[in-house]
């Protein structure tokens, strides 16, 4: 017979550690009663508390246009700050020179613009300062002076003819042609409405345009005269894209060649090299277009007792080669003279 098990140790081991679970595990068994703690109630014990920001000085950020860019002669000055300024400080502390006469403006509470009432002085320096006296709205002043130096556009100047000044013998079917050292017209701007920089005289029919912003070419439809003298004048009044003028509204001339005659073609018999075919033409070549009624007015082919002899004269399409055929066979074994 066997005799019964003593569990009472094991029993009283077990509530032990069930005992314990519970008071270290509340939730396990049952609502945790603690308080719960809010991460804004932990935030002030884990960070250092933050600065209060201090006001900035006043302080220049960007002008327009920038130190040593060129100063377009109407061109408006502003200055950004970085702050909202007190703005009869700013303005009792701008100074120019030289002295200029304009109109301080302000776009907002940030940016001052200052206008001159007038075109400025090509190639001159303008000088701005802004003395410490300027104050923001916070009430601090600059913590040091602002000076900013600009320089005005220069002069318009010819710096390209053709042809050039005082040259002879140009070919009259040569074209005129100007270039500056500054951009007159803008780029991409309608052909039609832009005027030629320069007048021709004597006055020559043709056409002109401007092959980039700072040169011009005049075509001559048809050539100019040969054997003239003909003088460009530059138009006073041009200016460049940004206002420039004129340094000087100057003029060059240059001489167009005489007109000559380079050769006579006749039709020659095969024969004979020194004597010419009864019905040959007479080919009469010249250095450049011609006006074909003064020429035949003056031609002729002279036969025996220095009668003319009749015909017929045409052109070549530019008027540099006149053809004349004379109405009939010319007379055997008999000399002529062109005149």
């Amino acid at each position: 017979m066997i005799a019964p098990r003593k569990i009472y140790p094991r029993l009283a081991v077990l509530s032990l550690v069930f005992f314990v679970l519970a008071c270290s595990l509340p939730g396990l068994f049952g609502r945790d009663t603690a308080t719960p703690v809010s991460t804004s109630e932990l935030l002030p014990t884990l960070l250092p508390p933050r600065p209060s920001p201090q006001p900035l000085p006043p302080m220049l950020v960007e002008s327009d246009p920038l130190p040593g860019v060129e100063l377009p002669l109407s061109s408006p000055i502003s200055l950004y700050f970085n702050q909202p300024m007190e703005r009869s400080s700013v303005e009792a502390a701008l100074t120019i020179q030289p002295t200029i006469d304009g109109q301080v403006t302000w776009r907002d509470e940030a940016t001052l613009v200052f206008s001159p009432s007038q075109p400025l002085a090509p190639e001159s320096e303008i000088n701005l300062t802004i003395k410490p006296e300027a104050r923001a709205r916070n009430g601090l002043n600059l913590p040091q002076p602002i000076q900013l130096n600009f320089q005005t556009v220069g002069y318009l100047r010819l710096t390209h003819s053709l042809p050039e000044a005082g040259v002879q013998d140009v070919n009259p079917a040569s074209a005129v042609v100007a270039s500056f050292n500054r951009p007159v017209v803008s780029l991409g701007a309608e052909p039609a409405s832009l005027a030629a920089p320069f007048q021709i005289e004597p006055a020559a029919p043709g056409v002109g345009e401007w092959i980039n912003t700072s040169t011009y070419i005049f075509y001559p439809e048809p050539a100019l005269e040969g054997g003239r003298t003909y003088t460009v004048q530059l138009d006073p009044n041009l200016l460049g894209v940004d206002g420039s003028p004129l340094a000087e509204a100057g003029s060059w001339s240059f001489s167009t060649v005489s007109p000559q005659l380079v050769s006579v073609y006749t039709r020659l018999e095969e024969s004979e090299i020194n004597l010419i075919d009864l019905d040959s033409p007479f080919i009469l070549t010249f250095n450049q277009p011609m006006e074909a009624s003064s020429v035949e007015a003056g031609f002729g082919l002279l036969g025996p007792g220095g009668e003319r002899v009749p015909g017929k004269a045409s052109w070549n399409e530019d008027t540099t080669i006149m053809t004349f055929e004379p109405a009939g066979l010319l007379q055997r074994d008999t000399r002529y003279e062109v005149v």
